[in-house]
């Protein structure tokens, strides 16, 4: 029996009110450890796979580089309150690993290569493949811990990573909190004082153009 799908949350209990500058942070930020969580994900098979330092570099550097601008994850929640944004993790990067693996059997077997030791071992690649989508979620268990005490945009920190079963997902918890508790004003603060000292730029300019017009 497969795996329920896995989903991410970010859980923030003290954002209230917060700018749409604040949301756009957190979501890009949120996005950003899905995404560093599908690639490793995709790191991790690519050992298991026993490949040669070579063949692991190139297609590692191939999905990572077909995965840019890829989709990470989908949201289905997001709560004000406290700050509760959650999202199911893709399969696109473990898509672009499958598809980069038969291209390079396609390559071999075009070059007269394909041994029957290449495909003994593509065969057992891919069965990697399908055994890690069967029990995706003790794979990403083990990898979800690293992102403890993580620094989210020099605004906030992971303070604790927790896995829970609900009745149709897995959830990866990460709980985080503002490093600076004001980092949601400073940012609107900077915006008025910078618009403040340039509108009375324009001040002293325009008052200046006229005094010159006068004379």
């Amino acid at each position: 029996m497969a795996d329920k799908p896995i989903h991410i949350r970010f859980y923030h209990p003290d954002i209230d009110n917060f700018s749409d500058g604040t949301l756009r942070k957190l979501i890009r930020e949120f996005s950003k450890l899905a995404r560093q969580l599908l690639l490793d994900e995709v790191e991790m098979l690519l050992r298991e796979m026993g490949l040669n330092y070579r063949q692991y570099q190139s297609i590692n550097d191939v999905v990572q580089r077909e995965f840019t601008g890829g989709t990470n994850f989908m949201v289905d929640e997001i709560e004000k309150g406290s700050f509760k944004l959650g999202g199911a993790l893709t399969f696109v990067a473990l898509g672009i690993l499958k598809g980069t693996l038969w291209r390079s059997i396609e390559k071999a077997y075009d070059r007269s290569d394909l041994s029957l030791e290449i495909e003994e071992q593509a065969l057992d690649a891919f069965n990697k493949v399908a055994k890690h989508l069967k029990n995706r979620k003790s794979k990403v268990r083990k990898l979800a811990p690293r992102y403890k005490d993580r620094i989210l945009a020099n605004s906030f920190k992971v303070d604790d990573v927790t896995i829970e079963e609900e009745a149709e997902k897995t959830v990866i918890n990460f709980d985080i909190s503002s490093i600076d508790q004001r980092v949601m004003q400073i940012e609107e603060l900077l915006e008025k004082e910078e618009l403040q000292e340039s509108v009375n730029n324009d001040i002293k300019n325009l008052k200046k153009i006229m005094r010159n017009k006068r004379n």
